[in-house]
């Protein structure tokens, strides 16, 4: 899994890119091996903002959320991610409804 931590006009802050890190290898075992995820942070009308893009095999995901705590904002993007890729991965296992 590659994994990419970007800050969007801030100084890269080293607790916040290891809370990154940390969360989003919680999702290593729903993704394929060659996974490749984009984290983008910046802060915008005092919000710490996060968005994810994840390509995992041919299927691809976006989340973004929003908190006044980075920490928080991670998690919750975790989260989603999480959620949307259990979805998929039930949604294929089923087959296509007739």
């Amino acid at each position: 899994m590659e994994l990419v931590v970007s800050f969007k006009g801030m100084n890269a802050d080293k607790d916040v890119k290891n809370k990154v890190y940390e969360k989003m290898n919680l999702l290593k075992s729903y993704l394929d091996d060659d996974a490749k995820i984009k984290i983008t942070l910046w802060e915008y009308d005092k919000k710490k903002v996060s968005d994810a893009f994840v390509r995992s095999g041919k299927n691809e995901y976006f989340a973004k959320t929003h908190s006044f705590d980075f920490m928080e904002s991670i998690e919750t993007l975790k989260d989603k991610l999480k959620t949307q890729i259990l979805k998929s991965k039930n949604s294929i296992s089923k087959g296509p409804r007739h």
